[in-house]
Formats: C-alpha cells, structure tokens, sequence
C-alpha cells in the first residue's frame, strides 16, 4: 500500500489526487448505503454533494487556461518592414487582388494574418522558395495600397505550407481569407 501511495503521489498531480480522494468518498458512501451490514440510509444532498465536487473540479481541469492564446504558441507576433512593394496585383478573385511584397525578415511558411501599419488588416502568403517574398491582400476597407517602409505584424498563422510547395489556387485564396476574417471579428 505504501508503494502504490508514493507512486500516485508521484505522478498525479494535487487536483487529480482530490478528484481521487472525492470519488473514493462516494464509492464508501454507496457501498455503507448498499452494504446489508451498514444501518446507514441514503441521503441525496449528500451524494449530491460529493458528485457536485468531482464534476466541478473535473470542469476546472477541463477549462482552457488562462493567457494560453493557440497562435502565440506556435511563434507569437512577428514584426517587420515591407521592403518592397509591386505596384502590379494578381488578380484571385473578383474584386480581390494579391499585391507582391518583400519583407525585410522571414515569414511564417503557409499562409498567414497580419496588420499593415498597425490598422490595416491583411492577410498574405508567404512564397515556398523565398520566406521573405509573400503576396498580401487587404481583408478591409482602405484597399491595397501598400507601400515600401510600411510595418507588416503577422499576427498569427492561417495555414501552413501547401503541399508540393505550390502557391494557392482561387478557392484556397477563398478559405485563407475567410479564415484570416474570423480573426478580426470582434464580438
């Protein structure tokens, strides 16, 4: 007994450990209520009681924590120069148009979501062979003048590099957009 104690205090933390000890206490309960040899009579506030605790700290382990964002995680905000800017676009889609860019620091592979001049929101995708060569398309009013010496805050990831290390099609220019879009909504 004094092993296996050790070894689940070992590797279980202090909340686990509780959720252990809190269902340990209904399953005594249970057995005393059901056992012939206990006198003891069942009473719900009680067994409620002790459900109610392990479903609660069960939810609290359960729950995102606090300050944990998914994009910072995964490299955090990134910020830059435009370098270069063609004055040329690509047309995607109707009414939507890529500008050619050079960045003076590397981007993230794939696609991702930013903000040009701390305002404008955009989102780019950055070239397979070059990491600091992307394309960028304004997601909001101001249109798509963009300008060399403009700063460029990558925000986050939209994807990640295409397979082949080919350049995205219409439709995958299409979700990349609606993906970039549902991170500037603001509730």
């Amino acid at each position: 007994k004094s092993v296996s104690t050790l070894w689940l205090l070992q590797v279980l933390d202090s909340v686990q450990k509780n959720i252990g000890e809190a269902l340990a206490v209904i399953v005594i309960y249970v057995t005393e209520v059901l056992h012939p040899s206990f006198e003891k009579t069942f009473e719900l506030t009680g067994f409620l009681l002790s459900i109610l605790i392990v479903m609660l700290v069960q939810t609290y382990l359960s729950a995102p924590k606090e300050g944990k964002k998914p994009e910072a995680a995964k490299g955090g905000v990134r910020m830059t120069k435009l370098v270069t800017v063609q004055d040329k676009a690509a047309p995607l889609l109707q009414g939507v148009d890529a500008k050619p860019c050079e960045t003076a620091d590397a981007l993230p592979a794939g696609a991702f979501y930013g903000l040009v001049d701390g305002a404008r929101s955009v989102v780019g995708c950055t070239d397979a062979s070059r990491a600091t060569q992307c394309q960028i398309v304004a997601l909001g009013e101001g249109g798509d003048a963009f300008a060399a010496g403009q700063a460029l805050t990558v925000l986050g990831s939209v994807r990640g590099p295409l397979a082949g290390g080919a350049g995205p099609d219409e439709k995958q220019w299409a979700k990349d957009i609606a993906v970039a879009k549902e991170h500037f909504v603001v509730a």
